[in-house]
């Protein structure tokens, strides 16, 4: 009973990341999913007589439970600071800071809850919010079929939902063009051998907003993961549609570019155009339009693994929505790769583009696309330095960037 009950534990906190898991020897996911990862991959405490985090012994926030809540009760702390400066003349800088909590507490032999906080310091806007707080249930000890019900990440893409799990610096031109967190629930249903998951599902907004005022998205996310080196993913939707905004104006935001609000109002306004949206799409997806028709989604995203060194990952989507199944909404790839030097050292590059017809992802009807390489350096297993040079594509004007990240978990 005890060994069933840790491993529903186990697969409700995974949940927390769903496709979130570690893409390279590097990215610690912040709680993935049992198809992504695997007990083989999470580093095992380090003894309580010797706390020091080194690479072979880590410092993990779960050596601070006592031993008698450790078998049940899961804690993680995460956290990730970037500094960004590109080619902007009225705002070259930008800098952020995020701290998240995260708790998992296995509630009998099939069930679990998980909640996920985070703290951040945006150019001096402050604020948090809870990125995930759900439920995990074993509906069938004998197939493993799990309901997952609450808010959590949706993690479709080949970039995981949290900085700390991520191979690169900043988020490719895709990230934030599809659903980054889900609100609802969803069935996780293995077939067969357990190679392939189905994993239909019900949210309540593109966008990750709780607030309802629409028929939810349905959706299906299928996953074939043979070994612990491929993942291959697809993920249709339908749901609620958009249309471009009649009158193009400026959005109220809770923060402004640079941290400078407009000189009309406090409300944070601006004038939507590539730079925001390269600096802000970390954030995830913040559709330029208002509701009108249907929307048809697809993603299929792929991470392969050829050598122990070297990562692969490529991914693919499209949005129709509108009156008709065929009005184009946006498109766009990406292609990423890391190779590990040695145990501290590594290097990455990316590709991604983006065809925004409608505006309604990056707020200018545009074409787009960017490169992206860097440099990611182990300073003890779970902390890591990362610097980056990025140059953007685009009709509005091209953009380069460098930018530097601190990322930890423990």
């Amino acid at each position: 009973m005890k060994q069933r009950a840790l491993q529903i534990g186990i697969a409700g906190s995974l949940c927390l990341g769903l496709g979130t898991a570690a893409i390279g020897k590097y990215a610690t996911s912040s709680v993935p999913a049992p198809s992504v990862a695997s007990n083989e991959n999470t580093p095992s405490p380090a003894p309580a007589s010797d706390p020091a985090p080194s690479l072979d012994q880590p410092f993990r926030l779960q050596q601070l439970l006592p031993e008698s809540m450790q078998e049940n009760t899961e804690i993680y702390a995460w956290g990730w600071g970037e500094y960004f400066h590109d080619s902007d003349r009225d705002y070259p800088y930008y800098w952020v800071g995020d701290f998240s909590l995260g708790l998992t507490q296995r509630l009998g032999s099939r069930a679990s809850a998980s909640t996920d906080i985070h703290f951040i310091d945006d150019n001096d806007y402050k604020h948090g919010f809870v990125e995930q707080a759900f439920l995990t249930l074993e509906l069938s000890e004998r197939s493993e079929t799990l309901l997952t019900a609450g808010k959590f990440n949706a993690s479709f893409g080949v970039e995981p939902r949290n900085a700390w799990d991520r191979l690169g610096g900043t988020t490719g031109l895709l990230f934030g063009a599809q659903p980054q967190d889900l609100v609802g629930v969803m069935l996780t249903e293995p077939i067969g051998s357990g190679d392939v998951k189905l994993r239909p599902f019900l949210t309540t907004n593109f966008d990750g907003d709780s607030e309802i005022k629409r028929p939810p998205l349905a959706g299906l996310l299928a996953e074939y993961r043979p070994n612990d080196n491929l993942r291959v993913a697809f993920t249709n939707l339908i749901g609620p549609g958009f249309k471009p905004e009649e009158d193009a104006a400026a959005e109220e935001q809770q923060y402004a570019v640079g941290g400078e609000y407009s000189a009309e109002t406090d409300s944070g306004e601006y004038a939507a155009d590539h730079r925001t949206y390269v600096v802000w799409n970390w954030t995830g997806p913040h559709i330029h339009g208002e509701h009108d028709g249907t929307l048809y989604f697809a993603d299929l995203s792929a991470r392969w693994n050829p050598r122990a060194d070297l990562t692969l990952g490529a991914e693919a989507l499209i949005a129709m929505t509108g009156h008709a199944a065929d009005h184009l909404g946006w498109y766009g790839f990406t292609a990423l790769a890391n190779y590990d030097i040695n145990d501290r050292w590594r290097v990455f590059g990316r590709w991604s583009y983006l065809d925004d017809t409608e505006g309604l992802i990056t707020g200018v009807d545009e074409t787009s696309q960017e490169v992206s390489g860097g440099v990611g350096f182990q300073i003890f297993r779970g902390v890591e330095l990362r610097a980056e040079y990025r140059h953007d594509f685009a009709h509005s004007g091209d953009l380069d960037s460098v930018s530097a990240h601190l990322t930890f978990s423990f």
